[in-house]
């Protein structure tokens, strides 16, 4: 199933509920590519997954997003068994590894430009804004 914007605040909604369930921390996640595409209104077309460039603290200091905690990580296959997502359809592909976008130094003011959309008290997500 791929992501258009009602599917995309169902399964982030369902995400937020799904950690409040598991007494999961809350989190912070810094949304990339596709999703943020579509969260903004930008584009009407569907993508496969939410990429995640970044986590922020309540501060919203940028961190690793690799790994992805466990918590996160269990509450995402929940929502995905729930709503026959594909495994990985919350992931954080563009800053893995090495040559990975959070390690070569995100843009400057990248902050300033995020949209932010709180999913519940356990979840805010801050797409990337042109």
């Amino acid at each position: 199933m791929e992501f258009d914007k009602i599917m995309l605040d169902k399964a982030l909604k369902l995400l937020s509920d799904r950690l409040k369930l598991n007494n999961a921390p809350s989190y912070n996640l810094i949304v990339c590519g596709g999703s943020a595409l579509i969260a903004a209104n930008l584009i009407s077309r569907r993508t496969k997954d939410v990429d995640i460039v970044a986590l922020g603290d309540e501060a919203l200091n940028l961190i690793d997003p690799e790994p992805l905690p466990d918590e996160l990580l269990k509450a995402a296959k929940q929502v995905g068994d729930t709503l026959g997502l594909k495994e990985g359809w919350l992931n954080n592909e563009p800053s893995q590894g090495e040559n990975g976008l959070f390690k070569h130094k995100l843009p400057k003011g990248l902050v300033s430009r995020l949209m932010k959309k709180e999913y519940g008290k356990k979840l805010k997500v801050y797409f990337v804004d042109r």
